[in-house]
């Protein structure tokens, strides 16, 4: 005979929410005929932040991150595994409050391979205050892994995983002696669809309107490493020292083979040609970072000292062979190309941060961080004529370096008012940043260096009322700033497809934005939901746009040309339909209206998305669940991209004492086998259609978990650390679906 153990807890915590959405616990014995069921605080709702309690989450257990992410409010998950936050996948991720590199780059990819049975908790902050970099996100992703169960001893976590398309499998243990604790993870995921399916059709138009359809097939390979360490070390009950490592790789291959043909309308041939395109693109992560925490007492606040330095070189391989050339006017000047890139990004942080309470009631902090981040791209091309097995030769006018150096010094200030009903929090933060662009090596483009300072403060302010036990509402404003990344920057012009030529834009400057929100949470024992309509306002943003030069071809770059208006409505529902029945609901709806000055470009339109999700538990210690996610088109100023839709289900059963083995089997996508998506550019001057079908949207899977040792205790944190989150992800070849 067994007891199912839980209990209930009510937070009357300011300005959270007390009563928050329930889940059942994850500690599980059994009685012969009576079953004494409890719940857990799943969720916490804060003035600028939702909290999902992963641990309380029972599915935890055998998950990984991405999938528990459906779950979490203000988050939602495509069926291509693309994440949105506030319906924007403009975000950063961070794990226990530090910056992830790898993570921000390409998240579905990382976050797939980690298991939740890691993570205590993971944070989405919606508003982020003054403390933050200035620098804009749509929102913040924060893992948290740390605990303060204070017991001796170790715990292991094993767990792997087969689908149809990939295979997982991670080790996380930590382990506690005295006053040092010590965690470390290690994963690894590797990826292998089927082949793909791609299409390409452009037409331009008024005189000598002409057509071209391209056709390929594609296959891909990516195997993702990750290793993270973390330490801290209670020197005395008023000092503690914080380090964390860690190294991320990750490495794609992939093969094209293309048949292009190019029509004078109505249907006379120009030209023909079939083209071979191969590709390796390698991107590590480094990074290593301290955090010191000193206490002057219960009146006299802490202050945290903080360095991180952080190392992200990645590099490309690439080459490009015609074949079965046929050209009616002899004007297709074809050439064969062999490309290297080597880019890299290397950042030095430090960062002071101090805090006092007073009275329980008022927070003060303060703060300054400096930020010396340099990125670098060297860009080299080789060519031979089409057709030829000659050597290839370096092409010094098309090869081009770049370097650009970025200085940012910031101070902050925040006030945070907590009283009975009412809780308040504004701050402003002051940043000066310094821009210097060169390009070393021989020029021959000629494009001159130039420096660039700019000034900005920021101000930030969040309010909330709280009406009941369980229901509060709050309103939200903040000013963010966003600059341009590595890849928005390079001034190679990759002509890898002789009729599409990509070049980022070094001219680029920095961007600002203002978003306003007003919420309304009511959270109770068998669940609650979360209403928020705002607003996201920006001029002069950056964006990818095409447009044809005097050859038609299309020529896709970046620039300073966006204005956007985004109007939303977020909606975040959980219920406890029985004693082991939970239905959850997560949507977002939005209308956007973007216009540019160039070209007059103006489109608009309402957005969504969302997913409806039910757990059954069932005898045996097995749970069924079952979640559907639909995403509707989504918008950009020159076009629309096609949405989808996804359906999971999952059978999870536990084993051994404490539940420690647990198995799962799930299927994605049953129903249906593969996933079309258009991408569309509408010019008054041309349309242009790609079609992507991917193969391998339905996918079979199992993995099994198995928990080892006996330790509560997760590693110590500084109160405050390092958290960059100033460069957009926009042009990150690893933020491609």
């Amino acid at each position: 005979m067994t007891l199912r153990s839980s209990f209930i807890a009510i937070s009357l915590l300011i300005p959270t929410i007390g009563m928050m959405a329930q889940s059942k616990t994850d500690s599980v014995q059994h009685l012969k005929e009576v079953t004494v069921t409890g719940v857990r605080p799943l969720i916490k709702a804060d003035l600028d932040k939702f909290t999902y309690n992963v641990a309380y989450d029972p599915d935890s257990k055998s998950q990984s991150i991405l999938e528990i992410l459906r779950k979490v409010p203000m988050v939602n998950v495509e069926g291509t595994d693309q994440i949105k936050v506030n319906g924007s996948s403009d975000f950063k991720v961070y794990v226990n409050g530090k910056p992830n590199t790898m993570m921000s780059n390409k998240p579905s990819e990382i976050l797939k391979g980690m298991p939740a049975s890691t993570v205590k908790k993971i944070e989405v902050i919606t508003n982020p205050g003054a403390k933050y970099d200035a620098e804009g996100v749509a929102g913040i992703l924060n893992i948290i892994t740390e605990s303060n169960i204070r017991l001796e001893g170790y715990n292991l976590n094993i767990n792997g995983g087969m689908t149809t398309v990939a295979q997982m499998a991670s080790i996380s243990g930590i382990m506690k002696v005295g006053k040092l604790t010590v965690s470390v993870s290690d994963g690894f995921t590797y990826a292998k669809p089927p082949k793909g399916y791609q299409e390409t059709e452009r037409t331009t138009f008024g005189a000598n309107a002409s057509s071209i359809l391209a056709n390929s097939t594609y296959k891909s390979k990516a195997p993702v490493h990750y290793f993270e360490m973390e330490s801290s070390y209670e020197i005395n009950k008023n000092n503690l020292l914080s380090i964390s490592a860690g190294v991320e790789n990750y490495t794609s291959k992939s093969w094209n083979d293309m048949s292009t043909v190019s029509t004078l309308l109505p249907d006379y041939q120009m030209y023909s040609y079939s083209n071979s395109h191969y590709a390796r693109n390698k991107i590590n992560g480094y990074y290593a970072g301290a955090d010191f925490q000193h206490s002057f007492g219960e009146k006299g606040g802490n202050i945290v000292f903080s360095y991180r330095y952080m190392s992200a070189p990645s590099n490309t391989d690439g080459s490009s062979i015609f074949s079965n050339i046929s050209d009616t006017n002899n004007t297709l000047m074809l050439t064969d190309m062999q490309t290297k890139t080597d880019l890299g990004i290397r950042e030095n942080t430090g960062q002071i941060d101090y805090t006092v309470t007073l009275k329980r009631q008022h927070t003060f902090s303060v703060g300054t961080k400096y930020i010396h981040r340099t990125n670098k791209a060297d860009n080299a091309e080789y060519t031979r004529p089409a057709g030829m097995d000659g050597a290839f030769a370096l092409d010094a006018y098309r090869s081009i370096d770049y370097k650009q150096t970025t200085d940012v010094a910031a101070a902050y200030t925040e006030y945070n008012l907590r009283l009975k009903t009412l809780s308040f929090k504004a701050g402003a933060r002051y940043e000066h940043s310094s821009q210097k662009v060169s390009y070393p090596g021989e020029n021959l483009l000629g494009r001159p260096d130039f420096k660039v300072d700019f000034n900005h403060l920021v101000p930030s302010l969040s309010a909330g009322y709280r009406l009941g036990n369980t229901q509060m509402v709050s309103l939200a404003y903040a000013m963010r700033i966003s600059r341009p990344n590595i890849w928005n920057l390079n001034p190679y012009e990759d002509k890898t497809s002789p009729t599409v030529i990509k070049v980022g834009n070094p001219d680029l400057e920095t961007t600002t934005s203002h978003g306003f929100s007003l919420s309304f949470n009511d959270f109770r024992r068998k669940g609650g939901y979360n209403l928020q309509i705002g607003m996201d306002l920006s001029d002069d943003g950056i964006t990818e746009y095409s447009s044809l030069n005097a050859q038609k071809e299309m020529v896709t770059t970046y620039g300073n040309i966006l204005n956007r208006k985004n109007t939303y409505l977020n909606l975040f529902a959980r219920y406890m339909l029985t004693k082991t029945t939970n239905l959850s609901v997560n949507a977002n709806v939005a209308y956007t209206d973007f216009k540019s000055s160039m070209a007059h470009l103006h489109n608009h339109g309402f957005t969504g998305n969302g997913n409806i999700g039910i757990q059954q538990r069932l005898p045996w210690r097995m749970t069924l669940s079952a979640i559907c996610a639909y995403s509707s088109r989504s918008l950009d100023v020159q076009g629309y991209r096609d949405g989808n839709t996804m359906f999971r289900l999952m059978l999870m059963r536990s084993f051994l004492k404490e539940d420690r083995l647990t198995i799962t089997l799930y299927g994605y996508n049953i129903f249906t086998k593969e996933l079309r998506i258009d991408d569309i550019t509408e010019m008054p001057d041309f349309r242009n259609r790609f079609t992507s079908i991917r193969r391998d949207y339905r996918n079979l899977g199992i993995t099994a978990s198995l928990r080892l040792g006996k330790l509560r205790e997760r590693v110590k944190h500084a109160s405050k650390s390092i958290q960059n989150d100033d460069v957009i992800q926009e042009g990150n070849p690893r933020t491609a679906d």
